[in-house]
Order: structure tokens, then C-alpha cells, then sequence
């Protein structure tokens, strides 16, 4: 997906070349909240992991956008009834509360995976989840949601231990006082540690978390000195989840909160840039979507902006679709068309914004790549011998290696099995332990494997069996860090032959 600024005519080349088959194409043209707000939800609708904050970034569109009709139509958009879409809002929102429930401890608090260590900023997300839930009117679960906000008083008692910990404080804070809760000394204490131990404070997200907390405790001369007109892009964990995007997406919810000027063009561009860029994680999104749904869209229509496709795929034939305008945006769907063009004519300026939306199947394998880590992968047979062509029959043992240049945590390794394979859903084939691994996923068309990297390679190992004869094309093994995207591997290509 992209979206941007239209700022006057513009051809827009589709940079994947995938099958007809199964093909999705569209381009829409609509205000620059409407555009960003379908586009993070078409990511947010296929991020490929399942932990408990990726779970909440899914549900987090649906539960913002529950009190407008208009955002939750760009959501329903590609679902063939309404009702067809309301139930997959409603599982996608289940399916987080589920996670929420089963990765909470109430002594520690949510964890990424069950079974894992709590973390903070997990927490505080898991609350703000349930706030946006509530204050959209959609349902709770109480008793969850009582236990998590008790944890939140937790978080809030300890002595920060660095300005990394005291924006979570800062956060976990404003998310106790929308809940109802008098946090007069602790946001004091609060202060008085940043004075003492963070010069640059007021310059950060943290001040405008504890000036909307001032707000609610109608400290209003504190409120307004301590607001920030902007935030530093400087200081942020950019190997955790507060990173700057998540930043400026609470910076941006807090400002579209009563009583505040609300974000302007910049604000928003900024916004949009980091949620789109290379770094974003699943976490910028779940935040910048709850950001977007609070900032007005206006009620203009591109009315008159044109869309059109200027080229097909070789062997395209039928009748060329039409742009249509569908809940306050333009949009055209064309899924063998390479290469669209958008006129926005007098309206142009900026007012717009553009969004294409590619999915389906890549006809050329992905390229290896290596940014800051790699990975690699052989079939083995019985004898421990890489193989490219087995028996119908023959248990193959897949071999992972993974290192990284420096240490990381949830690296997220994604294997898609070839045609010919199927898993060996046998408890004995699944990989050995081993302190790096966090946790494996087995699923239909693919194993996961969530480890954490160093610059000493990491083997993981589990098994296939070959079951159906052809040559089949090998599709790329996948390296990505969780948290810093940008950092990835991939290692693919090839055939793998399967006799009778």
C-alpha cells in the first residue's frame, strides 16, 4: 500500500507485477485523513504475526472508527455484504480481547505471548485498547479491563529508571486519568524525576501526556505551559515499541482530544510519513489509525478529480473499469492495470490524497536481500544431505540459519513451504528448544519462528513431508525484526522436484 499527497496531475506506476488471478488493484482518491485511515487498515489487515500488541493494532481501526460510519466503511470496503464485514470487525476485536486475556498476569501485567514476560508498554497498550473500545461505544470486558487498569497503578509506582520508562509512566498516567482515576501526586512525582534526570522533557511526548493529565485535573495555567507546540524526533527507542511514529501518533490523539489546537497539515504529513515509511511497525499504525479516526475529514467530496488506467498487463482483455465514488471517495478498481493516472484539476493543492492498494501473487520470486541480518535454508533428507528432489513420501528436516550484525529481540523468521510439501503436524517434528527461540508457529502453508539474533548464526530446525509429485517453485525464507522493519533477510529460489 501507499498513500500520498496530490499535488496536481499524476501517473502512478503499479511496482508489483502479479498474477491476474485472484488480483486486487485499487486506487483511491479522497481526503488526506479518509486515505491514510483505508490504507492503515488494509496493513494493519494483513501483518502476518500473532502476538498480543500486533493483535491489538489489527482491532484498533475497528474499535476507533465504531462511532463513524464513514471510516468504517472505507473498512468494509473488498467484503462482499455489510454483514460479511461486521463480523470479521467483530472477530478481529475478539480475537485481541482473547489475546489480551490470555497473555495477562495480574501481578506483571500482558505479555507479548503467553507464557512471556510482561511488558509495560504491552500493558498500557492493552488499556488504551479498552478506552478506545469504551469511548466508542462498543463493549468491555470489565473484569479484564479492571485487572489491567491495576496494573496500570503498578507501572505508575515504581521509580522511572529512564526517560525510555518515564514516557511509559507518562502514558500508563494519562490512560489511568481517561479512566476516571486522580493521579494529582503521581503525575507531581512524575514531573519532579523529568526535571531532575531529563532536561529536554518538554520537547518530548511526554509533555503533552502530562499536559492533557494537568488538563483533566484542571490545572490549566500548568496544562497550557507545558503543552508542546511540537515534538523532537530526537531520544526515542528506535528498537522498541515507543518509537518516534508511535510518539507522534499520541501526539497527535492527545491534540485531537477537547481543548486543544488541533494538528494542522504539517502535524499530519509528519504523521503519515512515519507510519508509511520502512521503519513503521504494526504498533505506529494501531496508534496512528486511533489518530486519524479523532481528526475531522470534512464532508468534500473529489467530485472533481478523475482516475483512469494509462496501461495493462500484456494479454489484458475486457472492458476497462470505471472510477466510482463510494462513502466520500473515488476509487478504481483494476487489478490488471500497470500504470493509473490521477487529475485532481483546480482542487489539486495538497487537499487530496492517493492510495493504491496491490494484492496478489508476485510473478517473479522475491530477491535475496540482506539488511542488517541473514538467513538461509536447505532441505535435508534422512542422511542429512541437502537435497533438490525427493520420493512421494520421504520426511524432510528444514534447516533455518539466522544471525544478525548486532543483538535484536523478536526477529520474526517466516518460512512459506513449497507446492509438493505438507507439515508434519507430529509433536516430535516441531523444533528443539533452545534459549533464542521464543516461541513456533505451525500453520498450514508455512512455519514461524519468533527468535531473538546475534552476530553467531542460529540454526532452528523442523519437518516436512513430501506428498505430491511436480517441480515446484521454492518460495523466499523471511527475516524481519518485529520492531525495527528495516532490518531484514530473505533467501529463496529454485526448484524442488518431487517423484513418484
Amino acid at each position: 500500500e501507499t498513500a500520498k499527497p496530490l499535488t496536481g496531475p499524476a501517473y502512478i506506476p503499479v511496482a508489483r507485477s502479479i498474477y491476474g488471478f485472484d488480483a486486487e488493484n485499487t486506487l483511491v482518491v479522497s481526503s488526506g485523513p479518509l486515505a491514510a485511515f483505508r490504507t492503515v487498515g488494509e496493513k494493519l489487515k494483513n501483518c502476518p504475526y500473532g502476538s498480543t500488541d500486533q493483535l491489538i493494532s489489527r482491532a484498533m481501526p475497528f474499535a476507533a472508527s465504531a462511532k463513524n460510519p464513514r471510516l468504517r466503511a472505507l473498512l468494509s470496503q473488498g467484503f462482499a455484504t455489510p454483514e460479511k464485514a461486521r463480523e470479521a470487525a467483530d472477530a478481529t476485536l475478539r480475537q485481541a480481547i482473547a489475546a489480551i486475556r490470555e497473555c495477562f498476569d495480574r501481578e506483571e501485567g500482558v505479555a507479548l505471548w503467553p507464557d512471556g514476560s510482561a511488558r509495560d508498554f504491552v500493558t498500557c497498550y492493552a488499556a488504551d485498547f479498552f478506552l478506545t473500545l469504551r469511548e466508542n461505544g462498543l463493549g468491555v470486558p470489565e473484569d479484564l479491563a479492571s485487572m489491567i487498569f491495576e496494573s496500570l497503578d503498578s507501572i505508575i509506582a515504581r521509580e522511572s529508571k529512564d526517560m525510555d520508562d518515564a514516557r511509559v509512566k507518562a502514558y500508563a498516567c494519562w490512560l489511568a486519568m481517561r479512566n476516571g482515576s486522580v493521579m494529582t501526586s503521581q503525575v507531581e512525582n512524575l514531573v519532579r524525576w523529568l526535571n531532575e534526570n531529563a532536561p529536554n522533557w518538554k520537547t518530548d511526548v511526554t509533555a503533552a501526556l502530562v499536559a492533557d493529565c494537568y488538563a483533566m485535573l484542571r490545572m490549566d495555567e500548568q496544562s497550557s505551559k507545558t503543552m508542546p507546540s511540537a515534538i523532537a524526533k530526537d531520544g526515542y527507542d528506535t528498537y522498541g515499541f515507543l518509537s518516534y511514529g508511535a510518539a507522534q501518533a499520541i501526539y497527535t490523539s492527545v491534540r485531537s482530544r477537547g481543548g486543544w489546537e488541533r494538528p494542522g497539515k504539517a502535524e499530519i504529513e509528519d504523521l503519515l510519513d512515519q507510519a508509511f515509511s520502512e521503519g513503521s511497525t504494526t504498533t505506529v499504525l494501531g496508534l496512528t489509525a486511533r489518530a486519524l479516526a479523532g481528526i475531522p475529514a470534512g464532508d468534500a467530496q473529489p467530485n472533481g478529480v478523475s482516475l483512469s488506467c494509462q496501461s495493462y498487463q500484456d494479454g489484458f482483455e475486457g472492458p476497462k473499469p470505471e472510477a466510482v465514488l463510494q462513502d466520500g471517495a473515488l476509487v478504481l478498481a483494476s487489478p490488471m492495470c500497470t500504470r493509473f493516472h490521477v487529475d485532481a484539476g483546480s482542487q489539486g493543492g495538497g487537499r487530496w490524497f492517493w492510495h493504491l492498494a496491490t494484492e496478489g501473487y508476485d510473478r517473479e520470486p522475491a530477491k535475496r536481500r540482506s539488511n542488517g541480518m541473514e538467513v538461509s535454508r536447505r532441505y535435508l533428507n534422512s542422511r542429512g544431505d541437502a537435497v533438490t528432489q525427493v520420493r512421494s513420501g520421504d520426511v524432510l528436516t528444514v534447516e533455518l540459519t539466522v544471525r544478525s550484525n548486532r543483538e535484536l529481540h523478536n526477529v520474526a523468521v517466516v518460512d512459506l513451504l513449497p507446492g509438493g510439501l505438507e507439515p508434519i503436524l507430529d509433536p516430535s517434528a516441531r523444533p528443539e528448544e533452545s534459549d533464542s527461540l521464543v516461541r513456533f508457529e505451525r500453520r498450514e502453508d508455512r512455519a514461524v519462528f519468533f527468535v531473538n539474533t546475534s552476530s553467531q548464526p542460529a540454526t532452528y530446525t523442523y519437518k516436512v513431508r513430501a506428498v505430491t509429485a511436480g517441480t515446484y517453485n521454492i518460495p523466499s525464507v523471511s527475516a524481519e525484526a518485529m520492531y525495527k522493519p528495516e532490518l531484514n533477510a530473505a533467501f529463496g529460489g529454485g526448484t524442488l522436484e518431487v517423484t513418484r
